[in-house]
């Protein structure tokens, strides 16, 4: 891991190991933490921005997410 999935930095920590042994890491910058290996990838920039604009545009949580595709954790 050479970089934060989250917020692009370098500035990692390892911070313990997953239940089947993986190394896990913590951004020192933004607070995230992932697993070694971990393939998953974060929603990219244009579909965050349209998201926030369907928003302050008054449309709702869940329509927002059925017509993106996304989830409201």
């Amino acid at each position: 891991m050479d970089r934060c999935k989250g917020c692009n930095s370098s500035n990692l920590v390892k911070n313990g190991r997953t239940r089947h042994g993986k190394q896990r890491y913590k951004c020192k910058d933004c607070g995230s933490n992932y697993g070694e290996g971990d393939k998953r990838l974060k929603y990219g920039l244009d579909k965050r921005v349209r998201v926030i604009k369907m928003y302050l545009e008054g449309m709702g949580i869940r329509s927002i997410e059925r017509l993106e595709g996304v989830s409201n954790p």
